[in-house]
């Protein structure tokens, strides 16, 4: 028996800190202490509530119906995040970020952290776990981040609705975010974000929900849990 996973849609960031270690030398010693190299800070998102595991994949979906409005001569690309609530977790926990995001969103921040920080940070996701065997849908909510904001500053959120029993889709706006890496491996940054153009951001903010909606929630998913 076939059943939806998903139903209905709500549309809808990170804080890096940085830790300086306060170094002391007594005044009366003869030779300075050689200073003991601080440890690494591991950092970890916040404990999601909820009762569910949390399970995490990605999707790559492309509007061939669509020229990219940034980009004229390609097709509309997107990558989607999918946040869910899982059976039991995967073996693989989800990245919050792939290097080259994590390099992308940095360097164009100008944040004085190293440029590969933001793939170390920890998630409450695994890739790809097995979705709750439930009879009943589960809401469907769509986070839709730009300006320079990639969708991995919303995983947060994202994994206190999905530990709650709600399916998260976060949508890569192409050009739009400071770091979106692609299956084939290339990263796209801020195409837009020297001179946005608001009005017609919007709209195509607006066309990419609409076309992420059909590709979920249509006769032939891209997610294959949708149905």
């Amino acid at each position: 028996m076939r059943r939806r996973f998903l139903t209905g849609a709500v549309a809808a960031t990170v804080m890096v800190g940085t830790l300086s270690p306060l170094l002391t030398a007594s005044a009366h010693a003869d030779r300075a202490p050689t200073p003991t190299p601080p440890s690494p800070v591991a950092l970890r998102l916040p404990e999601p509530g909820g009762d569910h595991q949390i399970g995490m994949t990605t999707v790559h979906l492309t509007d061939r119906n669509r020229a990219d409005p940034w980009v004229p001569d390609a097709q509309r690309e997107l990558m989607v995040s999918l946040w869910y609530p899982a059976e039991n977790p995967s073996a693989t926990p989800s990245p919050y970020m792939t290097t080259a995001e994590s390099t992308t969103y940095v360097e164009a921040g100008g944040i004085p952290v190293p440029p590969d920080v933001l793939s170390t940070v920890g998630t409450h996701s695994t890739l790809d776990a097995e979705p709750v065997k439930t009879p009943a849908k589960h809401p469907l909510v769509v986070l839709s981040p730009g300006f320079g904001m990639p969708r991995a500053t919303l995983t947060g959120l994202a994994e206190e609705l999905a530990g709650r029993g709600y399916v998260v889709a976060g949508i890569g706006h192409n050009h739009e975010a400071n770091g979106i890496t692609f299956p084939d491996g290339h990263t796209t940054g801020c195409a837009i974000c020297k001179n946005p153009d608001s009005a017609k951001v919007g709209d195509v903010r607006a066309a990419d929900v609409s076309f992420v909606l059909d590709e979920l929630t249509g006769k032939s998913p891209a997610w294959r849990y949708a149905e």
